[in-house]
């Protein structure tokens, strides 16, 4: 039982890993990557139809926000016109506060003026995508991508511990249901291109 869920752990992280180096590398995020060719852009283009991953537009590059684990460039590093605060309380520094379902221990994902983030609920037994509007807090859309039985966690896990990953046209989340680890694709409206194993 103990190497079953070391597999299903190891499996969750390394999907986690892979959504989120695989974006870096498909919007070529990195400051030196070439352009690329328009040769290159429809092979893209034929390799995700063949795939018949979903019809959405191609990604493009993601250089702002924090679309992705580890941010734009992959290095925990954001861009430098950024000025954050260097300390809070429940009143200092805060914009707004918002309470959300369930409970999630993913960093959220943040491009443009949207907040993508992920929730789980054992007791209700769904696993949520939320949008919300970054100046405001207020909820965009919430989308259900998984009701059923749920897996067995640690006591201080949560059922939501993958970022999302944005790639500026579809936001991914590998989530785990009681049999398999799967992955979800939606668009910026909320509605799901496709959810595989």
């Amino acid at each position: 039982m103990k190497s079953k869920g070391l597999c299903a752990v190891t499996g969750f992280m390394v999907a986690c890993g892979c959504i989120a180096f695989g974006l870096q590398f498909i919007a070529g995020c990195q400051k030196d990557s070439p352009e690329p060719t328009s040769d290159e852009v429809a092979q893209a283009r034929e390799a995700v139809v063949e795939a018949k991953i979903d019809n959405m537009s191609s990604p493009v590059r993601v250089l702002d926000g924090w679309a992705w684990w580890r941010g734009p460039k992959g290095g925990n590093v954001c861009v430098a016109s950024q000025n954050p605060p260097m300390k809070w309380s429940e009143t200092e520094n805060v914009l707004w506060q918002v309470e959300l379902p369930g409970a999630g221990h993913a960093t959220p994902c943040v491009y443009g003026n949207r907040i993508y983030l992920a929730s789980g609920d054992k007791k209700q037994q769904k696993i949520w995508m939320l949008c919300l509007d970054r100046d405001s807090g207020e909820k965009i859309w919430q989308r259900e991508v998984y009701q059923g039985e749920m897996p067995k966690i640690h006591s201080n896990n949560s059922h939501a511990s993958s970022m999302p990953a944005f790639d500026s046209q579809r936001v991914y989340f590998p989530y785990q249901t009681d049999k398999e680890v799967r992955m979800v694709a939606l668009n910026r409206e909320g509605e799901i291109g496709w959810d595989e194993v």
